[in-house]
């Protein structure tokens, strides 16, 4: 009892103590000069035993060099063991220092940030047979991640859940009416992306209402759901992309028109 409490009034009264030792130390250098030179024409061999206790850690040091085996195989011994001891210790010392743990990943994020990877920029510093070497000793291995699900970031639990749509949207597109929708839109903009003007080649339809806010606010559920929906089949909310463009669009490089204003859709380009 008496050391939890020492140790409870030494972590409030920090500043305290460090005071008051500051002061005793100004006060009184005489006297403990003086007192360790006592100690030390009483105990000649004191400073003999301090340098053997040195050399006893350096010969554990080089213990630790030469037998990594050994402690390793003990370190395991002792965490299969001692799983519970080790689980509760790590939880209580997040728990204490979670301020601290946080400001730690602050300053390592932001120095990967500023960080410049070495071969930014550079070709050619691998050589054929290099290649060669790294591309036959990955053959044969198996990918770490392979099989393996998260439940925990899945389903029900991811941030991009939208009430289980992806078995019905598969079922949409293979459709022949969505297929009908698609070519309807390409010739109603003679097949030319409406933002960069490219005519042919890899052509996307896009929902301007996005396809999963529709099935989301008519709460459709069914295929015949769907083919009933007008909105989902209207031409004016769809629009041609080419490939990039569509991309670009999804991760917000490019901008259109607000999906919810849907009284005035763009003008199809013509070259």
């Amino acid at each position: 009892m008496i050391k939890e409490y020492r140790k409870e009034y030494r972590k409030k009264n920090k500043e305290k103590i460090s005071e008051y030792n500051r002061k005793y130390y100004k006060e009184n250098l005489l006297k403990m000069e003086e007192k360790n030179r006592r100690f030390r024409e009483n105990n000649p061999n004191y400073s003999k035993e301090r340098y053997s206790n040195n050399c006893l850690i350096n010969q554990c040091r080089e213990y630790r060099k030469n037998n990594p085996e050994k402690i390793s195989e003990t370190n395991r011994k002792y965490r299969k063991n001692n799983e519970e001891k080790i689980k509760k210790s790590n939880k209580i010392y997040y728990l204490n220092n979670l301020e601290k743990i946080k400001q730690r990943y602050i300053k390592k994020r932001g120095e990967l940030k500023e960080r410049i990877p070495w071969n930014k920029g550079k070709t050619g510093i691998y050589t054929e047979d290099t290649l060669k070497k790294m591309s036959e000793s990955r053959r044969g291995k198996k990918v770490w991640n392979k099989g393996k699900t998260y439940p925990q970031f899945s389903g029900v639990n991811s941030n991009n859940w939208k009430g289980g749509i992806t078995p019905l949207r598969p079922q949409i597109i293979n459709n022949f009416k969505y297929r009908q929708w698609r070519s309807d839109v390409f010739t109603r903009d003679d097949f030319i992306c409406q933002e960069c003007g490219q005519k042919g080649g890899k052509l996307n339809a896009h929902h301007i209402k996005s396809f999963s806010s529709i099935l989301q606010y008519y709460e459709i559920t069914t295929l015949k759901e769907a083919l009933d929906c007008e909105e989902l089949w209207n031409i004016n909310n769809g629009i041609t992309f080419c490939r990039k463009c569509h991309q670009n669009l999804h991760k917000g490089i490019i901008k259109i028109y607000e999906q919810e204003n849907m009284e005035m859709p763009r003008q199809p380009l013509s070259l």
